[in-house]
C-alpha cells in the first residue's frame, strides 16, 4: 500500500467494522468503549460497550456484543444484517426508546 492511500471499504455493518479495526485478522476481538472491561479467551468478533459492567466471552466465534445502559444485542458477525429488522420491531411496537 502506498503511505497515504488506503483500500475503500464500506462500513456498513458490524462485520466491515470488525474487519477494519482488527486490520483483516479474524481469531481477534474488536473492543470499542472507553469503559469496557472485557475479559475474552478464545472469542472473536466485535463488542461495544458503553458500560463499565464486566463481559467475558469464552469461545465465542464472530460474536457481536453492544452493550447499552438499556439494552443489550448479542448476535453473531454472520447474522448482524438482521439487526436493522430488530430494529424496525422496536419502533413499530413503541418500544423506539431504546434505540
Amino acid at each position: 500500500m502506498v503511505p497515504g492511500h488506503f483500500d475503500w471499504d464500506d462500513v456498513g455493518d458490524f462485520a466491515s467494522l470488525t474487519k477494519l479495526i482488527n486490520n483483516g485478522r479474524k481469531n481477534d476481538l474488536a473492543v470499542l468503549g472507553p469503559k469496557a472491561r472485557v475479559l475474552s479467551d478464545a472469542a472473536s468478533g466485535i463488542l461495544v460497550s458503553q458500560t463499565s459492567r464486566v463481559i467475558s466471552l469464552i469461545g465465542v466465534k464472530d460474536i457481536v456484543v453492544v452493550d447499552t445502559p438499556d439494552a443489550l444485542l448479542v448476535t453473531t458477525v454472520e447474522h448482524a444484517q438482521r439487526v436493522k429488522g430488530v430494529v424496525e420491531s422496536l419502533k413499530l411496537t413503541g418500544r423506539g426508546d431504546v434505540l
